[in-house]
Order: C-alpha cells, then sequence, then structure tokens
C-alpha cells in the first residue's frame, strides 16, 4: 500500500484556503471513505477520480498559531480503517508573524513546530512537553514585545490603533535583540535528535 497526502499550500493564516490532497496505490482493499481530523474536527474527502481524493477549506477563525498534525485515512464497506497517514499543517501567527524583528525566532519557533511531528519526539513525553513550553513562551514573548495592536475576543477581530504600552521603544528593541539572542542558544540539532539533556 502506498499513500501521498499533502496540503497545498502547506502553511496559511486565519481565513486562508487550503486544499488537503490524498493519492493512493496498490491497495489491498477497496476504499469506501476518506476522512481527515485535526484538532477534534473531522471532514470527509471528495473522491475526484481513481484513488484520488480531496479537500478545499479555509482555516477556521480563532485557530491558534502552531502546527497542527492532520490524520487521514480511509475506510472499506465495513467502516474499518485500512491505511491511516499524517501530515503537519503550519497555522501562522497573521498578528505579529511578518514584523522584520522577529524574523530569526519565527524560524526557531519553525523549526521546533517541525521537530514536533518527529516520531522520537512523540515517544518522549517529557521532551514534547518541554518543547511546547518553550514554543508557547516564545510565542507569548513575541506578542508582548510586538507593535501591532490588534485585539481579539471569540466573536471580534479589529484593530483600534491604540498601543497603551509603557515600555519604551528602546525597550523594546532591546528585549526583542534579548528574545532573539535567546532563541539562537536552543540546541535545535539536539531537539532534532531527541536529545533531552543536551537540548
Amino acid at each position: 500500500m502506498e499513500v501521498r497526502a499533502r496540503v497545498e499550500p502547506s502553511q496559511g493564516k486565519v481565513g486562508d484556503s487550503v486544499t488537503l490532497r490524498v493519492q493512493f496505490a496498490r491497495m489491498e482493499g477497496q476504499i469506501k471513505s476518506v476522512y481527515a481530523t485535526a484538532n477534534h474536527e473531522r471532514w470527509q474527502l471528495h473522491k475526484e477520480k481513481k484513488d484520488e481524493y480531496s479537500l478545499s477549506m479555509q482555516i477556521p477563525p480563532f485557530v491558534s498559531p502552531g502546527t497542527y498534525n492532520i490524520n487521514i485515512f480511509a475506510e472499506n464497506e465495513k467502516k474499518k480503517k485500512i491505511v491511516e497517514v499524517t501530515v503537519p499543517f503550519l497555522v501562522k501567527d497573521e498578528e505579529v508573524e511578518e514584523e522584520p524583528g522577529f524574523s530569526r525566532v519565527n524560524h526557531i519557533i519553525q523549526k521546533m513546530e517541525s521537530a514536533k511531528c518527529k516520531t522520537f519526539l512523540k515517544e518522549n513525553p517529557l521532551l514534547l512537553e518541554k518543547t511546547e513550553n518553550y514554543i508557547l513562551s516564545i510565542r507569548v514573548a513575541k506578542r508582548l514585545l510586538s507593535n501591532q495592536t490588534y485585539q481579539t475576543s471569540p466573536f471580534l477581530r479589529k484593530d483600534p490603533g491604540v498601543n497603551k504600552s509603557q515600555i519604551p521603544k528602546e525597550r523594546r528593541f532591546r528585549l526583542r535583540k534579548t528574545l532573539s539572542d535567546g532563541t539562537e542558544k536552543l540546541d535545535l540539532k539536539g531537539l532534532k535528535e531527541g536529545k533531552l539533556a543536551q537540548f
């Protein structure tokens, strides 16, 4: 059996349109339905032609930034799974992702998010938890040091253009540099190899 799955594009922001494509080859059983699940949601893919399925959708509002594992599986007529595969998808932080002062920090976050999808990391709960905590801490720091003035709630997202931060620009710049220098010290090689002590 062979399964090829991809998301086009492989990353995006809230509101972006994406397409999930799956192609099966040399299947041992007959495929009745194909589904995708992620973040407690489930969707059924549409059959385009023999052994090829797809699903087009928009990234839902208020989805938190981060890498999500999209689980894709095919069922036979008895609703039994006959094949399963997982593909990662990155939801970018649309509010601070493009700020030039965070370019290197964003790169580090993407590397760490990518490592989360590795099998060895999933099998090491302590290292996975540590990685997720690092990512969350860096994202919070980015928000606090961002120049953006977005206000987001479960019902509304707007930019009133009001910045009530009392942090002087010079200090904000120094703190950004401290954040960038700190992330540079993270041993990404140790993370990729699953070495907790080294990371």
